[in-house]
């Protein structure tokens, strides 16, 4: 069931557990995460990455998970994840996505929320229900994870004041975790976490989930976070998955079977994340 954002993070928000949302590359992988997710009936986001788009095309990828959520009964959120440009996120809102991460962090506050109220002021004129996502502080990849510094974590009162300026539904923030598949534990600054959501008390978002303990992302979730972001992981698990089958099956030439063995074995590790998000 293809839904808006803001109604099942709010009650996730309460309820005390989280979304997971997973960045998709083509449609055996949201298959699997679908299918998963309907089997534990536990709501779920397909997000889009700039290459995703590049590589699917934008009109194709939307319309092909928009007709996947229809299919099966759990709340399905097709969303575009970190995107740079307005005129993109225009672009997806024509295309019939559900949810846009407009990504300001580089910019400057001012222009970040500037930016930030374009993309909603152009969802609200074309009477589309758009959830919105932005993001303050600087998410660093694995590659410059360990020189993440407090200069980088999101700050409080920039949140408080970004959050009153725009209509923003959710506010991914950074507490020290990094994109990508971490080298060592990350330290993350829980203490920063609490202060945002007690500051905001509205529903916060995790990015860097792929790799990080389950421990940390449950006490991550009792302090305000309601959706998080999975991306390397999934990649890696069915690109392994298919070179695994490949190996053992050599004489195979039908992809269907390599993409089949893949999607199942990916569907394994949705389920703990599923399981991790629930929360305790």
């Amino acid at each position: 069931m293809l839904t808006n954002l803001k109604e099942i993070l709010v009650a996730a928000y309460k309820g005390g557990y989280a979304i997971p949302a997973f960045n998709v590359d083509n449609y055996e992988i949201m298959k699997a995460i679908v299918d998963a997710c309907e089997e534990q009936k536990h709501p779920v986001v397909l997000m889009f990455t700039q290459s995703a788009i590049k590589y699917y095309g934008l009109n194709n990828l939307i319309a092909v998970a928009n007709n996947l959520a229809n299919s099966v009964s759990i709340p399905v959120v097709t969303h575009l994840d970190h995107e740079l440009d307005v005129e993109t996120c225009k672009a997806a809102i024509n295309e019939g996505i559900q949810s846009i991460m407009y990504d300001g962090s580089h910019c400057s506050l001012e222009t970040n929320i500037n930016n930030t109220n374009l993309v909603y002021d152009y969802a609200k004129s074309t009477l589309k229900e758009i959830s919105l996502e932005a993001e303050l502080g600087q998410i660093a990849g694995v590659e410059d994870w360990k020189k993440i510094s407090k200069s980088v974590y999101t700050n409080p009162e920039d949140a408080l004041r970004f959050w009153t300026a725009t209509n923003i539904d959710c506010l991914a923030i950074s507490i020290g975790t990094a994109h990508g598949m971490y080298q060592t534990k990350p330290s993350l600054n829980l203490e920063l976490l609490e202060t945002i959501n007690k500051l905001l008390q509205k529903p916060l978002v995790l990015h860097g989930g792929s790799g990080l303990a389950k421990e940390d992302i449950q006490k991550c979730i009792k302090l305000g976070i309601a959706k998080i972001n999975f991306g390397t992981e999934i990649k890696i698990k069915f690109a392994s998955a298919c070179v695994e089958y490949i190996k053992t099956n050599q004489d195979c030439q039908d992809v269907r079977k390599i993409l089949t063995y893949a999607m199942t074995e990916l569907k394994q590790l949705i389920y703990e994340k599923i399981n991790i998000c629930k929360g305790k």
